[in-house]
């Protein structure tokens, strides 16, 4: 079990490394004019990486989701927010099954990308399942990072606090109806490119 999650956190890392290595090539492409992208570019890099984030998103809703983390080799969970730090992997709970730490990490991306739709379907189920009423160790950086930012990022883009451009979603429309339990499978709010 130990290596299968350190294989996961290393095939995690890969898939972190390889996203900020592709955006980094497209940010620092030279361009004709002056080193600016083009719009066309701009649109294309976009696009990726929207499709980027959604293959990853739908993966952990499909194989993971309401665990922490997708395996994505064996297309399994770990449950890791206990694991994250703890290099000896001390004192780990057997009663922890997860508090959806991806989920949480996505919601804020969810809005900048535009999915009110999905959005607004996260966070009602964080309101009705999310509970911090769990006896485990956690690492308070991991907790501080993934769990308090998540949750402070997603609070504020759902008032219109989140600087996003634009894209806010106001609290009245997390309030609104949310629509079937699907979520927004068929492209929706994703725009072109996306799904």
């Amino acid at each position: 079990s130990s290596s299968s999650s350190s294989s996961s956190s290393v095939a995690t890392a890969r898939v972190v490394a390889v996203v900020l290595l592709y955006v980094t090539m497209l940010c620092s492409a030279p361009s004709p004019s002056a080193g600016a992208m083009s719009a066309t570019q701009r649109r294309d890099a976009a696009a990726s990486v929207k499709r980027m984030f959604y293959h990853g998103y739908d993966s952990y809703m499909k194989y993971a989701f309401p665990h922490d983390e997708l395996k994505p080799i064996s297309k399994t969970y770990t449950d890791s927010l206990g694991e994250l730090g703890n290099l000896n992997r001390e004192h780990l709970s057997k009663h922890y099954s997860g508090i959806a730490l991806t989920l949480i990490d996505s919601m804020s991306t969810l809005a900048v990308l535009g999915n009110t739709s999905e959005f607004r379907k996260n966070v009602r189920w964080l309101e009705t399942n999310l509970n911090f009423d769990i006896d485990v160790r956690v690492n308070a950086f991991e907790c501080n990072i993934r769990v308090l930012g998540g949750l402070l990022s997603t609070h504020l883009v759902a008032e219109g606090d989140g600087g996003g451009g634009g894209r806010e979603i106001s609290g009245s429309a997390v309030g609104g109806s949310v629509g079937g339990s699907g979520g927004n499978r068929g492209g929706g709010d994703r725009g072109g490119g996306g799904g």
